[in-house]
């Protein structure tokens, strides 16, 4: 069904503009879907053709929302966003032939934000906490006391969100283009010299460098060192993922605690504690390859 579908998808230039569009004003996850959805495009068609349907997509969505009466600027200003950035991420692995290279590219980028936040801000913790404090009073205008509250409680942790939010930005696009990979994959004939999600391995480099940031941010306490070791570690955890995968597609795990993974990982309660622990299984792996040492033990 889901083949059928890209397939539909990609056919013919009106259903491009026809997917970007109801994809992003979906109910159920439009960042998502509709930045994967430019992914597949920009793949399929190249980045000229995507973003002309992507120009004639917010077209429709501002005329749309000036008949619904809905603010047609926060349409394409939203929809503009996401499918820049995924344009941006596709554009990226056509580029570099290389799903392991574009996400460390993707990697070394984010470390370069994080760092120019520091340059750019005298204190990143004062702009988060004035962003807590907006969000807050727009949950008390709509009568959202407990979570007008509990988004206050978040200020405590303000110093470190500078990391958090940057690793969150980073997860959101990679997701992003390994989704619209994925739907790329389905098309004929096959799309080899990407390679394969379960193979990736952000490399012993990156390795070291949130090594050496852990240790100069423990004996220093420096704001700045803490948040791209937050970074750094965070960003492991798709590695951590790829290797599930691996023990999947090499018939070490069965397919239900594959499943169970990701419905930890969606459920708030346990999505923390699951991606901290893959994010440190992929920290492992990228010191001594993991995959490659039980790749030769029975199975």
């Amino acid at each position: 069904m889901i083949r059928s579908l890209v397939n539909w998808i990609v056919a013919r230039p009106e259903r491009w503009v026809l997917a970007l569009t109801v994809t992003i004003v979906m109910p159920v996850a439009p960042a998502v879907l509709s930045g994967a959805v430019m992914v597949l495009l920009v793949l399929a068609q190249g980045l000229p053709k995507a973003s002309i349907a992507a120009a004639i997509a917010l077209a429709v969505l501002a005329i749309t929302g000036l008949i619904m009466g809905l603010p047609p600027m926060q349409l394409v200003s939203n929809a503009g966003t996401i499918w820049l950035l995924a344009g941006f991420m596709a554009g990226l692995l056509s580029w570099s032939k290389s799903l392991v290279l574009a996400v460390q590219m993707t990697v070394i980028l984010a470390l370069v934000v994080t760092v120019g936040m520091y340059l750019a801000l005298p204190d990143p913790a004062l702009l988060w906490t004035e962003v807590l404090a907006e969000v807050a009073a727009s949950f008390q205008e709509q009568g959202l006391e407990l979570q007008a509250r509990f988004i206050l409680e978040q200020q405590r942790y303000a110093a470190l969100m500078t990391g958090v939010v940057i690793a969150a930005g980073w997860t959101y696009s990679t997701v992003l283009m390994l989704i619209g990979l994925a739907a790329y994959r389905l098309l004929p004939p096959g799309t080899a010299g990407f390679g394969e999600f379960r193979d990736l391995n952000l490399g012993r480099v990156l390795a070291i460098v949130l090594a050496v940031a852990a240790v100069a941010a423990t004996l220093s306490q420096a704001l700045w060192l803490v948040n791209l070791a937050i970074v750094m570690l965070l960003v492991f955890w798709l590695q951590g993922l790829a290797i599930l995968h691996w023990l999947r597609s090499s018939g070490r795990l069965p397919v239900w605690l594959l499943v169970l993974a990701y419905v930890a990982i969606m459920l708030p309660v346990s999505a923390g504690i699951m991606i901290f622990g893959l994010g440190v299984m992929g920290y492992i792996d990228a010191w001594f390859n993991v995959r490659r040492r039980l790749a030769g033990l029975p199975k």
